[in-house]
This record gives C-alpha cells, sequence and structure tokens, in this order.
C-alpha cells in the first residue's frame, strides 16, 4: 500500500467522522426540547365545571346565589394543591378560554420576579395534563425592577394549548370574544373568580366559583406603569371584589348573573387589589390597552390554525360565541 494511498483513505476517514459528526449534532438540534412536566412551583388548570360541582357563587356584596356551571365553559382554575407539609399551596388563579387552544389570565399568576425563571402553566383535562406555551405582554416582561408581581398594568398573559385539536372538550365549547374598546366609568361589568378571603379554608375554596356585578369606578386612562389598569371600588362589603384566587379571571360586559348567555364580552383580566379609604379597590388590565391588540394578533398568529374569537380572522368552524 502506498503511502499516498494511506494518506487518502485517512483523509476520507475523517471526512467520513467529521460528517456523521455533524448530522448527530444537526439531529439533536432539532430535536423537539422534552415537554415539561408540572412542579409543585407552577400552576395546573382544570375545567370550572370538574372543579365546582355544586354551583354555589359568591357574590361581591356576600350573598350565594346558584348558577348552572355549564354556562361557564371557559372559565378554567388552579386550584388549591397539597405541600408535603400537609397545607396548600397558595398560588391559584382563574383562566378564560378565548380561543381553541388559546388561554388568557394574569402575567403575574406566573410570575416568580423579574430575576427568577416564570412558572409554567398546564391544563388537565380528559384525564391528560398538556403543557401550555405561555408568553407575557412585552411591557410587562421588560420591566426589571425586581418588584413584587404585578409588575405592570399591562398584567396580560396569552397560552397556547398545542394538543387542542384533540381534546374533544374543547373542540366542543363555544369560546369568549374579546373586546379591545375602551369601557367609560361607571359602565356595569360583571367579574368572574375563583377564590375566597380566607385562603385557609380549602374545602370553601374547592366548591366556590365567584361572579360580581357592579360598575368601573375609573377607567383606564392612567400612564406609565399604571396605563392599562381600570378600578372598582368595594364599599362595605364582606368581601372584595377580588381576592386571593381571583387573578386573572375576566372582566366581562354584556352578560349578568340572572342572564349569564348574553351577548358577553371579555374586556380585562382582574390583576391585583388593595385597602383604602373609601373600602377595597381592585385593579383590572383592560384589553383597550392599545399594545394590547397588536401584540395579541401577532402572538396567535405564530401558531398555525390559532385564533383569538373577537380578534382573529376566524377560520371556517370556529367555536367563538355569537
Amino acid at each position: 500500500m502506498s503511502p499516498r494511498l494511506s494518506s487518502r483513505r485517512w483523509s476520507n476517514w475523517l471526512a467520513g467522522l467529521a460528517l456523521v459528526t455533524l448530522l448527530g449534532a444537526l439531529a439533536t438540534s432539532c430535536r423537539a426540547a422534552p415537554t415539561p412536566t408540572p412542579t409543585s412551583a407552577d400552576l395546573v388548570f382544570v375545567p370550572a365545571k370538574d372543579k365546582v360541582p355544586t354551583a354555589r357563587v359568591q357574590l361581591i356584596n356576600g350573598k350565594p346565589v346558584y348558577i348552572v356551571v355549564r354556562d361557564w365553559p371557559t372559565v378554567l382554575l388552579s386550584p388549591l394543591r397539597p405541600r408535603a407539609d400537609g397545607g396548600f399551596d397558595g398560588r391559584i388563579c382563574t383562566a378564560t378560554l378565548v380561543g381553541r387552544g388559546v388561554v388568557l389570565f394574569a402575567a403575574h399568576c406566573l410570575d416568580r420576579g423579574a430575576n427568577l425563571p416564570a412558572r409554567q402553566a398546564f391544563i388537565k383535562v380528559d384525564l391528560q395534563t398538556i403543557w401550555m406555551k405561555c408568553q407575557f405582554h412585552p411591557e410587562y416582561e421588560k420591566d426589571q425592577s425586581g418588584a413584587a408581581p404585578p409588575r405592570r398594568s399591562e398584567d396580560f398573559v396569552l397560552c397556547h394549548i398545542e394538543t387542542a385539536a384533540r381534546l374533544p372538550i374543547l373542540v366542543s365549547t363555544k369560546f369568549e370574544r374579546i373586546d379591545v374598546s375602551p369601557l367609560k366609568k361607571d359602565s356595569r361589568v360583571l367579574l368572574m373568580g375563583y377564590g375566597c378571603t380566607d385562603i385557609d379554608t380549602p374545602t370553601e375554596q374547592d366548591s366556590t366559583l365567584r361572579l360580581g356585578e357592579t360598575t368601573l369606578s375609573t377607567p383606564a386612562v392612567g400612564s406609565g406603569a399604571m396605563a392599562a389598569y381600570a378600578t372598582i371600588i368595594s364599599r362595605g362589603a364582606p368581601e372584595p371584589a377580588l381576592c386571593q384566587g381571583d387573578s386573572g379571571g375576566a372582566l366581562m360586559t354584556g352578560a349578568t348573573i340572572a342572564q349569564p348567555n348574553l351577548q358577553r364580552r371579555v374586556r380585562g383580566v382582574n390583576s391585583s387589589v388593595e385597602p383604602v379609604a373609601e373600602g377595597l379597590r381592585s385593579r383590572v388590565s383592560m384589553l383597550s390597552e392599545p399594545k394590547f391588540e397588536g401584540w395579541a394578533r401577532a402572538w396567535v398568529g405564530s401558531f398555525p390554525g390559532a385564533y383569538i374569537c373577537g380578534l382573529s380572522p376566524e377560520p371556517s368552524g370556529a367555536s367563538c360565541r355569537p
């Protein structure tokens, strides 16, 4: 064997090894990342109908009424989760289905602070626990001041359920329409949430869906970090308009507790509450925030076949409420 031939074979062998290494690297980079599984720090949403067997509702004036849970198939709840020490995890929130596989709620439900990775969100439905791909509103996410959540009034997060088309319960649901037009002071609204004033009563917590009819105290006319907030004042009621667990729940117009199936529209998401001289002031992040619409359109456009009722062009067979 000549030295030249041996050298050529050696070169070919090295070239082949390099090709195999390159192909392996490409295969690794193209391989789908493993799907996350929920931890004790994450949120796992369930449909309200699966968590609220009786339709007891607490109004913001404390008067209990009864509703038909099937009127609210778009409501998702993240219930209390038991901890190893026997207590319960207090991270609970409410969310709304606003399109096939599209979920809207409050960003601070997933926010662990500017210097920490966000929590993951999942939905448990039809005996499956499915990861949702979520994104904060960019105005919220870029605020790295380290303030305790919620960082800003753009307290929005949108999540996508990639396997939604294969879930019968989501295929058959009529999803809520959103409305990005602004509301005026004293507009009648319906609040929705899942929570109570006493977080240490998990039995009651697990059976209570909260609705409240009220009016806006101030519309969203602020500026800076407060620009997207509208407010509601609860005076003398035994419960605030919002409490722990109501975060992310929809603020709607059109529907009432007595007539839930009127032409209801989602106008905002519950964000936070604070005591003031007049009583309790609830802050609601309004979808009329000018930067919400463009962001939401761009976000949903990144998922083939996804749509947001009331905002996206609706494909043939779209399941949106009238």
